[in-house]
C-alpha cells in the first residue's frame, strides 16, 4: 500500500527505487502533480548519484506528464 511506500521514504530518504514507485503510484492514481513531485525527487537523488541516464529517463516521465 502507498502508505508503507510513504512511510518506509521516512527510513530510506535516499532511495530512488521507492521514489520513482510513489510517482507510479500517484501516476496510476491520475494525481499528476504528486507524481512529477515524486519524479522529480528521484530524478535529484539520481543525479547526486552521479547516475545521470536514469536522471534523463526520469526527466522524460517528468517531461511527459507535463504536457
Amino acid at each position: 500500500p502507498i502508505c508503507t511506500l510513504l512511510d518506509s521514504i521516512k527510513k530510506i530518504p535516499n532511495s530512488i527505487n521507492l521514489f520513482t514507485k510513489i510517482a507510479s503510484y500517484y501516476e496510476e492514481k491520475k494525481e499528476i502533480k504528486k507524481a512529477i513531485g515524486y519524479y522529480r525527487q528521484a530524478r535529484d537523488l539520481a543525479y547526486s548519484d552521479n547516475n545521470s541516464q536514469l536522471a534523463e529517463g526520469l526527466s522524460k516521465e517528468i517531461e511527459r506528464l507535463s504536457k
